[in-house]
């Protein structure tokens, strides 16, 4: 099949997608040296690099956006960051601009971020197999965007590390810190990452986390989950059993945090995601 789909390196996507899809690795950037934000690099080097004080990301280069662009077949879909965690989309469009690609490449605002644009490629990817052309497919995004059929819960691993990266709201996560609370992020329906709990205990955070979803998938008449986590494989095969008991129809992936979340949640983030492909 050709290449149609492309995300960003705010995508947690599932295993089997990875060379169906175009991935654009943000960047890493420790203690002033700068390093390609990939899979390969969340196994091997991240976990050394988890000092909130030398950490910090950046956005891919133009060639980068340019290079990933010349790999797909148009028309073609861009599956993105919510924009307002990252200005990742307004970099796709300028690329696509240079390009002449534009009109070509149908660009979707996840309005979410990790796994909740793995659920969304999944989909995707599904739909375009299925026969529907990209029209088509954006189509159904966008409906099941604006339906409000899909949510993310996280469960921030280092609270030191969301305070110092800046993209969910400060006020709260500073007083999370000084409190010592683990807090469950979530975004909202502008895709901002909102602070939805905070508790003392890291079970406790993970509870609420599994109720939510539970909610979620109750009503949900196609659901896909996806699960992704930085160094916490036991609560992630623990939450995707639990959920796999409330639904064992559900198409459910378990995969690695991509490293720039990592570097803006810490050691032991973990994300789930539902979308309901009601459509």
């Amino acid at each position: 099949m050709d290449l149609r789909i492309v995300v960003d390196g705010d995508a947690d996507i599932p295993e089997e997608l990875e060379d169906k899809v175009v991935y654009v690795p943000q960047y890493v950037i420790y203690d002033g040296i700068s390093y390609r934000a990939t899979r390969e690099m969340i196994l091997r080097d991240m976990e050394s690099f988890l000092d909130p004080d030398k950490l910090s990301t950046s956005m891919p280069s133009a060639q980068d956006f340019l290079d990933a662009l010349n790999k797909l077949k148009y028309p073609a879909l861009a599956i993105h960051v919510s924009s307002g965690i990252s200005s990742t989309y307004r970099s796709i469009k300028a690329a696509a601009e240079v390009a002449s690609v534009l009109d070509k490449l149908y660009m979707f605002d996840t309005k979410t971020a990790a796994s909740g644009i793995g659920v969304y490629v999944y989909f995707a990817y599904s739909m375009l197999r299925k026969g529907h052309n990209v029209e088509e497919v954006y189509d159904m995004l966008v409906a099941l965007r604006d339906n409000e059929k899909e949510k993310t819960y996280a469960v921030v691993g280092d609270i030191r590390f969301a305070l110092h990266g800046r993209r969910v709201n400060g006020l709260v996560v500073a007083a999370a810190k000084a409190m010592r609370f683990v807090v469950v992020v979530s975004p909202d329906d502008e895709g901002y990452l909102q602070v939805i709990y905070k508790t003392m205990g890291r079970k406790k955070a993970l509870r609420y986390l599994v109720e939510k979803t539970i909610n979620r998938l109750k009503n949900a008449k196609k659901p896909i989950v996806g699960i992704s986590h930085a160094w916490a494989e036991r609560d992630a095969d623990m939450i995707a059993k639990t959920l796999k008991q409330e639904r064992p129809d559900a198409y459910m992936f378990v995969t690695y945090m991509n490293p720039t979340l990592v570097a803006h949640g810490g050691k032991g983030t973990l994300a789930v995601s539902v979308l309901d492909a009601d459509v």
